[in-house]
């Protein structure tokens, strides 16, 4: 009878939240942290994981397009942690979730 008793004491103290809160507060984190830490600790917030990535809207930041020195062809850079990381130019078209853009700058 006292493992019961303690079964529903544990159970009253748990605090359920609803998806809708959690999709709000996974805006709050970076791709990374959702995919390698808040996923991997249930079933439940993988599912949420894989759903808030499913319904997000992309923005990216600063693009810069231009021609390498010396060369044809372009490449496209992107700002990482300060520093301009080279990115091939897709030749395709962007995904419906990207809805926007900080800057793009093309030389």
């Amino acid at each position: 009878m006292s493992d019961r008793r303690k079964a529903e004491e544990k159970m009253a103290k748990a605090i359920f939240i609803s998806a809708d809160c959690w999709l709000c507060v996974f805006d709050l984190l970076a791709p990374s942290q959702l995919g390698l830490g808040i996923s991997m600790i249930s079933h439940r917030f993988d599912f949420y994981v894989s759903e808030h990535f499913k319904t997000r809207k992309w923005t990216l930041k600063l693009i810069k397009i231009r021609r390498k020195n010396g060369e044809n062809g372009t490449k496209g850079k992107e700002i990482v942690n300060f520093n301009w990381k080279p990115l091939p130019i897709p030749q395709i078209q962007m995904p419906r979730k990207v809805i926007g853009f900080e800057c793009i700058e093309i030389k």
